[in-house]
């Protein structure tokens, strides 16, 4: 029996939620994965993107992807993971659909950002919520 990716399981949650997905195409993908490269790490090599973050703020909290749709509110957001997990970056139309849709899958790390990749959050596999950008501040007031 096949494993389905976690961007496969996220979009069968998101049809079961009757929630309207999109993912990037390849090019797209691409460019949002080298922004945020290129914006938010010291460029080392690493299996998890977060362990190459250059500055950000993190804390500690079991249920912290809660919190996230809050930071994303009405705007649409990217949902991605690390590359050896899963290479797909998912567009979804803003914060409630992002709780919906994670409230339904099984643990797994991600990330989120926008099309402009003004911040990056994590949730990381250690219960941590890490942002960078003007997500940074966010995380430092949840302290």
């Amino acid at each position: 029996m096949k494993i389905p990716k976690i961007s496969e399981e996220i979009q069968m949650e998101a049809k079961k939620c009757n929630i309207q997905l999109k993912l990037l195409s390849d090019e797209q993908t691409k460019n949002i994965r080298e922004n945020v490269y290129f914006k938010y790490t010291n460029k080392h090599d690493s299996i998890f993107l977060w362990e190459n973050l250059a500055d950000f703020s993190v804390v500690s909290d079991i249920n912290g992807w809660e919190l996230i749709s809050d930071f994303v509110g009405s705007q649409k957001c990217l949902l991605f993971f690390n590359e050896k997990d899963d290479g797909a970056i998912i567009v979804i139309n803003g914060g409630r659909d992002l709780y919906d849709i994670l409230a339904e899958t099984y643990g797994f790390e991600f990330y989120v950002t926008n099309f402009d990749t003004e911040y990056l959050i994590c949730f990381s596999h250690h219960d941590c919520l890490l942002g960078c950008g003007t997500a940074e501040k966010w995380i430092d007031s949840l302290k």
